[in-house]
């Protein structure tokens, strides 16, 4: 197939080729500007799936026969041979089934892996208190949330990554904020007098983690790979859910994959739920000074000790 492209790409186009022996309609070659082109034809509507900032990805229909195609284009020819790896890559992980359905499956895994290749390098790694943070979150969503609600509700939910003042909006009319704090500490830091905005919401629960940051695995220690792949694990098959979690992770600028992941690790040994409600010490936005913006504070547990809730017994009414 990449020697066939090459010489299409060569010659100019517009000129392609279908993939022979394959479940799916594949096909590859180069369009009437001279870009490389693959693109997969069906009966039914694609999912237009996130890719790369050098790849155009459209979604089209055929007017001479009324089926679908998911077309990708590079826009850019310096990365000619790793688009040609990954589509190769696409078209042989995608036949290792006969089945169409099967074989479309693989097609869409195969992509989610290889879509990052493309984009930008970006040297902003998390940093530890980040990682202490996104920990929280995850090992909160997985093992208390998903107690209370269906793993796509937490997933669907989990809208902190996208910029939120909290970190979980709930259809039912619950919020949370999750808060990371190590063993020993008696304050949370409030990033925000939105954070702790309680007006639009049913039921806003401010959610304490108490972890500890090791560096070598412990009994009930995870890392952000390890919770990440938990995570993945609760959507087997469900190609859309995964593609909604990578969306999160990419948004984070977090890649499971990174080595300096997998050496850090975090044991969770307690979690406390507060109700945001009358008297809760806060500041409002009604109380910061015209001119005022950016505030941020501390806020001390021992303070908000009476607002603890058992989040079984609380739900908005």
């Amino acid at each position: 197939m990449l020697e066939v492209w090459r010489e299409l790409i060569s010659q100019g186009g517009p000129q392609f080729r279908l993939v022979e022996h394959h479940a799916l309609h594949l096909y590859f070659g180069v369009n009437e500007s001279g870009k490389a082109v693959y693109f997969l034809k069906s009966e039914d509507q694609p999912r237009i799936p996130e890719f790369s900032s050098v790849v155009n990805v459209e979604q089209r229909i055929r007017e001479q026969d009324g089926q679908w195609t998911l077309v990708f284009t590079l826009e850019d020819s310096t990365h000619l041979d790793p688009f040609l790896a990954v589509c190769n890559e696409l078209t042989l992980r995608s036949s290792e089934s006969s089945e169409p359905k099967e074989s479309l499956r693989h097609f869409y895994d195969a992509l989610r892996q290889w879509r990052s290749l493309f984009k930008m390098y970006r040297d902003s790694q998390l940093s530890i208190d980040q990682m202490r943070g996104l920990a929280a979150e995850m090992w909160f969503a997985l093992h208390r949330l998903t107690l209370k609600y269906s793993p796509r509700e937490v997933l669907d939910a989990w809208v902190g990554p996208f910029g939120t003042p909290q970190d979980f909006h709930f259809q039912n009319g619950e919020a949370y904020e999750v808060k990371s704090v190590q063993v020993g500490m008696g304050t949370v830091h409030i990033s925000s007098v939105q954070q702790l905005e309680p007006d639009e919401f049913e039921a806003l629960f401010l959610t304490v983690v108490t972890l500890d940051t090791l560096s070598e695995k412990g009994t009930s220690a995870w890392t952000l790979p390890m919770l990440a792949t938990e995570f993945k694990s609760q959507f087997f098959e469900d190609d859309v859910a995964l593609e909604l979690l990578d969306s999160r992770f990419e948004a984070l600028s977090f890649d499971p994959e990174f080595e300096r992941y997998q050496d850090i690790y975090f044991s969770f040994s307690d979690t406390r739920n507060y109700l945001v409600s009358d008297g809760f010490p806060r500041i409002e936005r009604s109380n910061v000074p015209i001119g005022i913006s950016g505030v941020s504070y501390e806020l001390s547990l021992f303070s908000i000790e009476n607002f603890m809730v058992d989040l079984n017994q609380v739900s908005p009414e």
